[in-house]
């Protein structure tokens, strides 16, 4: 089934970029015509706003998320969230952070490359592995801001929540709550979802007794689901949460 949707995401999208780049330039004229030749304006702009979202899917499709699209009231909604929001955890205008940067926004493009090449192998996952690595390495001492990565995890791209999920392992911090929950229970792949629960796993202890309950929750739910019960790593890492969530919570240090 994975090498089905890979297949898929391999094949159809150039495809369905092609026909929204053709359909769209047609709807966007017929609608310039319908503008000026007949009363009825509001029909035309939708015409043209139909036109202008195909041409944008065509142009931006593998870097937009869709957020809305009200049909009668043409009201679309698109969100880009591009690598240009490295911009490293406010660390002004250091050249060591801009070359951080540039290396984990590249890290970034290669995952994507990768994923896009390579059919789902243990192959593929060793060398993404590597790569994940290799984004907590350059993350070095840079002082990342929380709450900016759990941003780019929520809003970003799939490279974008790739390199934010390596950087909240190098400084496991509790403020990723929400963004893990999204990972584990919505993620957009396997890989996703593996790294989600090892962010999961390092905060697990700092987390107070609701946050504890709902990551428990979130966690059995999706150990419930053929896609995580069918990866024995994914089955450990979930396994090993749950285990230390059943545990007494960590009591607070004396102050």
């Amino acid at each position: 089934m994975s090498e089905l949707l890979w297949t898929l995401e391999r094949h159809a999208l150039p495809i369905a970029r092609i026909a929204a780049a053709g359909g769209g330039v047609v709807l966007a004229v017929l609608g310039v015509v319908l503008l000026f030749s007949t009363d009825n304006s509001a029909g035309a702009l939708f015409v043209v706003g139909v036109g202008a979202a195909c041409l944008l899917f065509a142009l931006y499709a593998p870097r937009v998320r869709l957020q809305s699209f009200g049909v009668l009231g043409a009201q679309i909604a698109v969100r880009d969230v591009v690598g240009e929001r490295l911009e490293l955890a406010r660390t002004g205008d250091s050249p060591v952070a801009g070359e951080q940067a540039a290396v984990l926004r590249n890290l970034g493009d290669v995952y994507d490359h990768v994923r896009r090449s390579q059919p789902p192998s243990g192959e593929r996952t060793r060398l993404l592995d590597r790569l994940a690595a290799e984004v907590r390495g350059a993350a070095g001492a840079t002082p990342f801001d929380p709450t900016e990565v759990a941003t780019w995890f929520i809003d970003g791209s799939d490279s974008l929540r790739f390199v934010a999920l390596n950087l909240m392992l190098v400084r496991p911090d509790k403020q990723y709550f929400v963004a893990v929950l999204e990972g584990i229970e919505h993620s957009r792949s396997g890989f996703e979802q593996y790294y989600a629960l090892l962010v999961a796993r390092a905060i697990v202890d700092e987390l107070s007794p609701v946050a504890r309950e709902v990551l428990g929750e979130t966690v059995e739910r999706a150990s419930r689901k053929p896609r995580l019960s069918h990866d024995e790593s994914r089955k450990l890492v979930a396994a090993e949460i749950l285990r230390r969530l059943q545990a007494p919570a960590p009591s607070a240090p004396a102050r």
